[in-house]
């Protein structure tokens, strides 16, 4: 969870030619799935893409924030940077070493993960969770239950190889 604190601003009303003050709030702010539900209800496409606008940006830090109140009007250069590296962390330490080629993943969506985590027994509410710790969650209960990759003939041979070869230092003998 990021914790931003917006100090108190001053902002003019075009409309009304009127200066007008927000007080200062902390608030939090969280990645998770339930933002990226938000945002896509809102703009109708998936979110885990790369081609943005600032303006859709903005209105996704909005959608993180826990508490109301977090306006456009708050999102100073500072805090959006502070936000775009919160979203750019890793949040877990978990890694998991892909087996095979490089296949190109589909489209994220709220939907797609709120299957996956159906599929894997994750429960709903996990959608609060910072989606990178999500995303690394689906993965791992989906390499648990991946069935075990097959050994290759030289992976095999070189299997055989090595047993005999402890077997033979064991036994004291030459085979």
């Amino acid at each position: 969870m990021l914790t931003i604190k917006c100090p108190e601003q001053e902002f003019f009303d075009q409309v009304s030619q009127q200066f007008f003050t927000v007080k200062g709030k902390t608030f939090h702010l969280e990645h998770s799935l339930r933002s990226i539900a938000k945002w896509e209800d809102k703009y109708e496409k998936p979110f885990m893409t790369d081609d943005h606008t600032d303006d859709e940006m903005i209105d996704y830090f909005t959608c993180m924030s826990i508490e109301p109140g977090f306006t456009r009007n708050l999102i100073t250069d500072d805090v959006a940077k502070q936000i775009s590296d919160y979203i750019a962390r890793k949040h877990t330490a978990t890694t998991i070493k892909s087996h095979g080629g490089s296949k190109a993943a589909p489209v994220q969506t709220a939907e797609t993960l709120y299957a996956a985590m159906a599929m894997a027994g994750i429960p709903y509410e996990a959608d609060k969770w910072n989606v990178n710790r999500l995303l690394m969650t689906i993965a791992v209960v989906a390499e648990k239950n991946s069935p075990p990759k097959k050994m290759g003939r030289n992976e095999i041979l070189q299997q055989n190889a090595d047993l005999n070869k402890a077997r033979r230092a064991a036994l004291h003998t030459k085979g």
